[in-house]
């Protein structure tokens, strides 16, 4: 998405490679952990998402739409939120703020069903391929760079703003259940995106110049 941006700009007339950004493989795997237990969320449906800075550009306003026409059997798991953000949200959304390091955000990634990516504006979407990485299938808004990570093995594209089609998204998803996306979710970031190989990419640009 972002070349297609460049090529309409005055950098057409130079060359330009696409470098996808890295995920630390190593670290982003599934995990087991009794999260869910110490959450209080046994036998839920988890759809999760995170982000530095929660607003209405990443989702926020989206989010609550969703968490509003969810059946109970689901929860929402927001990481990144402020305490203030925290204290509007409704029983179904549990708000986060801070993670603290690659293995414990891994954990967070691992028990969920679905990762929900409803940003408005992402040149990547970091949050949706770490979370294939720990074999988590995700639904994104087909705008900007969001749709490039998935493939029909991987997650469902939705139109932006389109909360039926979100919750169409889910329920799809949730019937077909997260084992049977979470192979293609791990294959598609090693090929694609782990940071050794993205490494390597940037590596062979230097030699060629």
């Amino acid at each position: 998405w972002l070349k297609s941006v460049t090529d309409q700009s005055f950098f057409s007339k130079y060359p330009v490679t696409v470098i996808y950004d890295g995920i630390d493989t190593d670290s982003f795997r599934y995990r087991q952990s009794d999260l869910k237990v110490k959450l209080g969320i046994e036998g839920k449906y988890v759809l999760m998402s995170a982000a530095a800075n929660w607003s209405t550009s990443k989702g926020w306003d989206d989010y609550l739409k969703v968490a509003s026409q969810l059946p109970q059997k689901y929860i929402i798991i927001l990481i990144g939120v402020t305490s203030e953000q925290q204290k509007t949200l409704p029983p179904n959304i549990i708000g986060i703020q801070r993670v603290e390091g690659k293995e414990k955000l891994a954990e967070f990634y691992s028990i969920a069903d679905v990762l929900l990516n409803l940003s408005y504006a992402e040149t990547f979407g970091m949050t949706t391929a770490e979370a294939m990485a720990c074999g988590t299938p995700g639904i994104s808004y087909n705008i900007t760079a969001c749709p490039e990570l998935l493939t029909k093995d991987t997650g469902l594209v939705v139109e932006p703003g389109d909360i039926g089609g979100v919750l169409n998204a889910i329920d799809i998803m949730t019937k077909k259940g997260r084992l049977s996306y979470s192979d293609a979710c791990r294959s598609r970031v090693l090929s694609n995106f782990d940071f050794k190989k993205v490494n390597n990419q940037y590596f062979d640009i230097y030699e060629q110049l």
